[in-house]
């Protein structure tokens, strides 16, 4: 059991410390944590209380982006196979470190560039009707499972968010076509209506912002003329 006063004192890097223990302590295979916990194994019997200080230390970060990332990934359940469990904390590792790049390599214009999008009534109304339909298709979609389901929930949840801000955040808008992408490599025509719903939601929020804007469309190619012809 880690003791708490040797943590650091940044909520980032306790998170950070935390979440290498985890992994140190369960076991990646298909047995439950319940299951390691109820052995009695000192090593075993530390998973829970690591769990909870975990969350704790999240709760204390100052980033609500941040929180709110790594909130479903440190969900973790004793029902979930270790597995499983290491699969969300690899993914509470990577929202740890695209948050510190993110801090130190952009710059505050760029942010306002690249990620803050003013939007209209009429676009944030046509955008919440998107979601609400993403939403819609992936409770309807058969073909999806109860984890990919609550992860694409996830990302339509982070949108419809932004749509509530003065100012809206994009990179939420490209996290969401990110995961609706994967979807479409991963189950082909069954995953596109979802998809086309996220790409027009995605294109519409990227017409407004303005670094975007300021990069010219790609020209068409050029025909190249045919001097056979008519001969």
């Amino acid at each position: 059991m880690i003791d708490i006063k040797s943590l650091p004192k940044v909520p980032e890097d306790a998170v950070a410390e935390l979440l290498n223990e985890l992994l140190r302590l369960i076991p990646n295979d298909s047995t439950t944590l319940a299951k390691f916990v109820a052995t009695g194994n000192s090593t075993y019997l530390s998973i829970p209380p690591t769990l909870k200080l975990v969350k704790v230390a999240a709760n204390r970060i100052q980033d609500t982006e941040l929180r709110e990332m790594l909130e479903p990934c440190l969900n973790i359940l004793t029902k979930d196979t270790g597995s499983d469990a290491c699969e969300k904390i690899e993914r509470a590792h990577d929202a740890l470190l695209a948050f510190n790049f993110d801090n130190h390599f952009v710059d505050t214009q760029d942010s306002k560039d690249f990620d803050q999008v003013e939007l209209s009534t009429d676009e944030r109304s046509e955008l919440q009707d998107l979601m609400a339909k993403a939403r819609k298709l992936t409770s309807e979609a058969s073909f999806l499972s109860g984890t990919h389901k609550r992860k694409m929930n996830y990302w339509i949840s982070k949108v419809e968010n932004e749509l509530f801000k003065e100012v809206v955040g994009f990179q939420a808008f490209l996290a969401m076509a990110g995961e609706a992408s994967g979807l479409v490599r991963k189950f082909g025509d069954d995953a596109k209506p979802l998809a086309e719903a996220i790409k027009t939601a995605r294109t519409i929020t990227e017409e407004k912002v303005d670094g975007y804007k300021q990069i010219p469309k790609e020209e068409a190619p050029k025909q190249i003329e045919d001097k056979t012809s008519g001969e």
